[in-house]
C-alpha cells in the first residue's frame, strides 16, 4: 500500500476475534456447533452468541467471542470515501497480538456467516490474502511500524476534543477504536497516545469510527 502525503491509520485495537481455545473446545456447545459444521472446535472462530455457556469458563469471558464488532466497523470504514480515495490504512489487533491489515481496495463480505468463514480461514492459516495481511505483532510494535505524527486512542475515559480541529494538518494519524463490548484496553494504549473521546456519551465501536472518518475527511478540505 502506497502511504499518501496525509493519511488515517484506523486500527482496531484488542478487537475480540479468536478461535475457539482449547480450553474449552470439548465443551457440549462447542462440540455440537463442530458437528453441524464438520470442522475440528478450534477451528471455528469464537461467538458469544452461540458459544455463551462454554466461555463461562474462560477468564474475560464476558468480553470475549465478539466478531460482531469488528464487522461492523469494517464495513464502514473500507468503504468510507477517504479509504476509496486511498488516503486510509485500515488495521484490527487481537487479544492475541495478531494484526490483519486491509488493504484500501478489499470489500469484505456484507455477510456476517461469510465474514467469519474469512477470519477463521485467516487466523487458521496464519497468513493473509493478496488484499489483507496477517502478522504477529502488539499495539505498539505496529504504531512502529507506522510512525505516525499523531496517535490517538479512543474511549469514554478519555479528554473531549474537537475532533475535526484535532485530524485536521497531520501528515500521519494513528487512530485506535477498542474491538470489544465493555470495559477498557487490554492493550497500553494509554501509553502511546493521547487517550480521548468523540461524544460525552457512551456509543458504539461503530459510531467513533464514523465520527473518526468524518472529522478526517472534512478537516482536510479545511
Amino acid at each position: 500500500m502506497v502511504v499518501a502525503a496525509t493519511m488515517l491509520f484506523l486500527t482496531i485495537v484488542d478487537a475480540e476475534i479468536e478461535l475457539v481455545p482449547e480450553e474449552i473446545a470439548t465443551h457440549e456447545v462447542i462440540i455440537r456447533r463442530a458437528k453441524r459444521r464438520r470442522v475440528d472446535p478450534t477451528e471455528m472462530l469464537l461467538d458469544s452468541n452461540m458459544d455463551h455457556r462454554g466461555m463461562a469458563r474462560l477468564q474475560d469471558g464476558t468480553r470475549r467471542g465478539r466478531p460482531d464488532i469488528t464487522h461492523v466497523c469494517l464495513l464502514n470504514a473500507l468503504d468510507s470515501i477517504p479509504c476509496r480515495e486511498g488516503r486510509m490504512g485500515v488495521y484490527v489487533h487481537t487479544r492475541q497480538d495478531i494484526v490483519m491489515g486491509f488493504d484500501p481496495k478489499t470489500r469484505i463480505p456484507r455477510s456476517q456467516n461469510r465474514f467469519y468463514g474469512l477470519l477463521e480461514k485467516l487466523l487458521s492459516e496464519g497468513k493473509g490474502t493478496e488484499l489483507i495481511t496477517v502478522s504477529r505483532m502488539s499495539v505498539r510494535q505496529l504504531q512502529k511500524q507506522l510512525a505516525p505524527d499523531l496517535s490517538l486512542g479512543f474511549s469514554r475515559k478519555g479528554e473531549r476534543v474537537d475532533l475535526r480541529s484535532m485530524l485536521s494538518g497531520e501528515r500521519k494519524i494513528m487512530a485506535m477504536v477498542g474491538g470489544f463490548p465493555s470495559g477498557y484496553f487490554r492493550s497500553p494504549v494509554e501509553d502511546i497516545a493521547r487517550v480521548v473521546r468523540c461524544h460525552d456519551q457512551p456509543v458504539d465501536a461503530w459510531t467513533v469510527v464514523n465520527e473518526i472518518i468524518c472529522a478526517y475527511r472534512w478537516g482536510q478540505v479545511g
